[in-house]
């Protein structure tokens, strides 16, 4: 089952720079953005996640919006 988070480029909500990163989502609404930089195992994880949700004929994130 899909967590609602997903990987984006925007302003981290840790260090304040515009960076790629993963969007953190509870109860389906976005409440935080940590950038790769701030926690890159996360971000790693989450990448994995959405190619491999891809790789499984799912739509990228930014296609279902």
């Amino acid at each position: 089952m899909n967590d609602g988070n997903y990987t984006t480029t925007t302003k981290c909500d840790e260090c304040g720079t515009k960076a790629h990163g993963v969007m953190l989502h509870q109860a389906g609404a976005p409440v935080m953005f940590i950038c790769k930089n701030c926690d890159g195992k996360m971000f790693e994880r989450q990448a994995r996640k959405d190619i491999d949700e891809w790789l499984g004929g799912g739509e990228p994130f930014a296609a279902r919006m």
